[in-house]
C-alpha cells in the first residue's frame, strides 16, 4: 500500500492536515496438493486441482482543520473510506480412472480461470464521517481541568 500525508500551518491558530492511503491486491493461488490420493472408484475422477483469485482495492482519505485560540483547542474533519473486492475459487478433478483401476487419463479442457466458481463473493463498501472535538482548559482553574466535547 501507499500513503501520503500533508500539513500546512495557515496561521498561528489554524493548521490543515490531510492523509490519503490506498492499496491494491490481485493474487492467484493454484493447489494440487491432493494429487491422486482420492479412493479408487471404477470410472471415477480424482486429482483435485483448485484455483483461487482475490482482488481488492482500498482507499481512504481524511482532511482536518485544527488549532487553538486562547483556552480553546479544536479539531474538525472529514473522513472517506472505499473498498471493493472479490474472491473466487474453482475446484475440478483432473484425471479419470478406467474401469479396472489399472490406469487413468487426463480430463481434457479444464480451464479453471473461466469455469463457474465453487465459491464467490464480492464487496463494495463506502464509509464517510464528519468528526470534531472541542476542548476548553480554562486559565482560571490553573489549567488543571479540561472540558471536552466531540
Amino acid at each position: 500500500g501507499h500513503s501520503l500525508r500533508g500539513s500546512h500551518a495557515v496561521s498561528d491558530w489554524l493548521t490543515i492536515n490531510a492523509v490519503a492511503s490506498w492499496r491494491s491486491l490481485d493474487q492467484d493461488q493454484w493447489d494440487q496438493s491432493a494429487g491422486i490420493f482420492d479412493g479408487f472408484v471404477p470410472g471415477g475422477e480424482s486429482g483435485r486441482l483448485s484455483y483461487a483469485n482475490v482482488v481488492q482495492h482500498q482507499f481512504n482519505g481524511e482532511i482536518s482543520a485544527s488549532g487553538q485560540s486562547g483556552d480553546v483547542r479544536y479539531l474538525l474533519g472529514l473522513f472517506d473510506f472505499r473498498e471493493t473486492g472479490r474472491d473466487r475459487a474453482v475446484v475440478a478433478n483432473t484425471v479419470i480412472f478406467d474401469q479396472s483401476g489399472q490406469s487413468y487419463a487426463r480430463i481434457p479442457g479444464i480451464d479453471l480461470k473461466t469455469a463457474a466458481p465453487n465459491r464467490s463473493s464480492e464487496v463494495d463498501t463506502r464509509s464517510r464521517a464528519l468528526f470534531g472535538r472541542l476542548a476548553w482548559t480554562p486559565s482560571f482553574a490553573a489549567r488543571r481541568i479540561t472540558f471536552d466535547a466531540g
